[in-house]
């Protein structure tokens, strides 16, 4: 309980049920156990950067830490800061509050089912109740003759190239190593990438440490990080060492 209360406001809570969940709230109700729930989150977010899992990106800022008023008493007042006195007489001031922007990753409810499904996974009560809340169908409809298939946008199509186009820069900067899953050296080329002149597609450059890409022009720059690429590289090593040998064959 104490991880839902973390992840979930009380206005949020006097809502009832919504449409979509943040990863952390899916976390929380899909996992009772803290420490299970913050590593499953990222677990979450990994799968929505890889493209596993279906999603919106909002970005909001939150408090950090609130404004406090700092008053000088008799103990406090010989170590009081030069900054804050005047005349020799220590006054009150105040700390402002601070504050910093938080991603989230939001999932409706039938991404959400089909992402369990194929870990597999079954949803836990909390989780199986927003389903149930929301009307989303969890489950494979049987379909006695085939149906043809949706109808993709042009425009879905294109931002679904780009997303390829971005997975694409992390082979070519995987090319001509010894250690094709070398983090260090794979995050070197696309920073010099991200900050070269002419940039390679789809990069849009350097945030700090962050590497900012955009999907097409209508969309806030997307984020990349070292610990997205070490994810990224760490399940393709695995996938890769889970691959059948091929059998040995009898020597005669």
């Amino acid at each position: 309980m104490a991880t839902l209360g973390q992840n979930f406001t009380k206005a949020e809570k006097d809502a009832g049920w919504p449409e979509t969940l943040e990863h952390g709230q899916l976390a929380a109700l899909q996992y009772p156990n803290f420490k299970v729930a913050k590593a499953r989150a990222a677990d979450i977010v990994s799968a929505c950067d890889s493209g596993d899992l279906l999603h919106t990106v909002t970005t909001k800022t939150v408090m950090t830490k609130a404004a406090r008023n700092v008053t000088p008493s008799k103990f406090s007042v010989k170590d009081w800061s030069p900054a804050h006195t005047l005349g020799g007489v220590a006054y009150a001031y105040t700390i402002p509050a601070q504050y910093k922007d938080v991603t989230t990753y939001n999932v409706t409810a039938p991404d959400f089912a089909a992402w369990l499904a194929a870990q597999p996974e079954a949803p836990s009560d909390r989780i199986a109740a927003w389903f149930e809340a929301v009307g989303a169908n969890t489950q494979p409809e049987a379909a006695p003759v085939p149906t043809p298939q949706p109808i993709v946008s042009a425009a879905t199509q294109a931002r679904n190239k780009r997303r390829d186009d971005f997975w694409s820069l992390i082979e070519d900067a995987q090319k001509d190593l010894a250690d094709p899953f070398d983090t260090a050296a794979i995050w070197l080329r696309l920073c010099e990438w991200a900050q070269a002149k002419e940039k390679k597609f789809p990069l849009m450059g350097m945030a700090g440490d962050i590497i900012q890409w955009r999907i097409d022009n209508l969309e806030d720059p997307k984020e990349f990080t070292r610990k997205m690429l070490s994810d990224r590289l760490g399940k393709q090593k695995k996938a890769q060492q889970r691959k059948p040998k091929p059998p040995l064959k009898r020597v005669k």
